[in-house]
This record gives C-alpha cells, sequence and structure tokens, in this order.
C-alpha cells in the first residue's frame, strides 16, 4: 500500500528478467479524503491576538488526508470537504455577512483562506471545523478603531442656548465608524468649536461669542467637554 501521494515507478520481473511489456510503468498515488485528525491551521498566518475594528484579519488552514499527505485539487474540481466556520463576539454567535466572513479554498495549495472584518469591540472568537471535528480555535481582542467625525455626536444644554453671560455645556462623543468609543489617542487639539453671530441682536452693541472644546478630565471616557 502506498501511504505517501506522489509518482512511482512500478517494475515487475519473473526469475530476475523483466515481463512482458514497457518497464518501469509508472504508478500514481493521490491523497485520499480530508483527514480532521491531519489536518491544521497555519501557525504563521493565523489570526492576530489583538487588532482594531475596521481591520481584516486572516487565517489559513492547510487540509490533510489521514496518512498527511496536502489534498489538493484543480481549481475546477468539486469538493466537499465540509469545512466550517463559525464566529461569536463576546459568545454571542455572528452571521456571516455581519463580519464580511469570506472562505476561500484555495485547491492547488490544499488549503482554505479564511477572513473577516472586525467590527464592533470585544473579544471575536472564530472555530474552525472539518465535519464535526474542530480543528482550531482564535480568540482576537477587537480595539477602537481611528475617530470618526460622521459617528461622533453631541448633546447637553449648549445646543438649545440659554441665558445670556451665562455659561451652557454639552458633551461631544467620540465614536470610530463602528460606534465604538474612542477611548485612547484623543487630545484637546482633536476637537474644535466656533461660534458665530448669526443675527437678531438689537442693542446695537459688539456681539463677543466664546466657546471651547475641551477633552474630558477622563480620557477613556472618549468625550470632549462644550
Amino acid at each position: 500500500a502506498l501511504e505517501v501521494s506522489g509518482e512511482y515507478e512500478l517494475a515487475v520481473t519473473l526469475g530476475g528478467v523483466a515481463i512482458a511489456g514497457s518497464w518501469p510503468a509508472t504508478v500514481v498515488a493521490y491523497a485520499g479524503a480530508a483527514d480532521a485528525g491531519e489536518s491544521f491551521a497555519d501557525a504563521a498566518v493565523a489570526f492576530p491576538s489583538a487588532a482594531a475594528a475596521g481591520e481584516t484579519v486572516t487565517a489559513l488552514v492547510h487540509v490533510r488526508d489521514a496518512h498527511g499527505n496536502a489534498v489538493a485539487y484543480a481549481d475546477d474540481a468539486h469538493v466537499d470537504d465540509r469545512f466550517d466556520v463559525t464566529l461569536t463576539l463576546d459568545g454571542a454567535e455572528l452571521a456571516p455577512e455581519a463580519v464580511g466572513l469570506v472562505i476561500t479554498h484555495e485547491k492547488a495549495e490544499a488549503r482554505y483562506a479564511v477572513s473577516y472584518v472586525l467590527g464592533r469591540v470585544g473579544t471575536y472568537t472564530a472555530r474552525v471545523a472539518l465535519g464535526d471535528v474542530e480543528l482550531a480555535s482564535f480568540d482576537t481582542v477587537a480595539t477602537h478603531g481611528a475617530a470618526s467625525a460622521a459617528s461622533t455626536t453631541v448633546a447637553g444644554a449648549a445646543l438649545f442656548g440659554g441665558v445670556a453671560g451665562e455659561t451652557v455645556s454639552a458633551v461631544v462623543s467620540v465614536a470610530d465608524a463602528y460606534g465604538n468609543v474612542v477611548s485612547t489617542g484623543l487630545t484637546d487639539a482633536d476637537c474644535d468649536a466656533t461660534m458665530t453671530a448669526s443675527g437678531g441682536f438689537g442693542n446695537g452693541t459688539a456681539v463677543i461669542t466664546r466657546a471651547t472644546c475641551v477633552l474630558t478630565a477622563d480620557a477613556s471616557l472618549g468625550t470632549f467637554d462644550l
């Protein structure tokens, strides 16, 4: 029995003399069906332990048969390896389309490439299985991405005005493109506020306006005091 896939030369003799025919003959041993016990996740190309929201993370899984042979196919071959990936965020299962999960069978290389996009902050767990056997489980902690003006909001009394001469305030809450609080990397220079007189002032005096936007003392809140 041949356990290692590849090409072999077969010669048949009788009494030390080659029998009739053309020898040696070429014999090809092909890899068998995918085996969960021998297939494995790539140690060099694996989902990272931590990454920022918005990043695409990738892992490779190599498919082997029961004897450790690479299970490769022609690009147009129909394959049913029952390869599956499930994703959770802090223990709650995620729909594949929610994170842009892509599974690519790189048939000639006898492997699967798996990628998805981090969104909300938390711990993502990717479980890779072949049939009913789990091959690997990866945890990736997603941190917030870069601050996004489109996702940043402001709320408070300052938005509605107040009594002349009195200070009114509001809070600017900074988020990334996925709505995560941006709890690190902010400085006072990141937020700017201006106020311009637009009319309706009847006392004939010059209008003085002031507006400031200062990072909240607890920077981890991801807010500015307006």
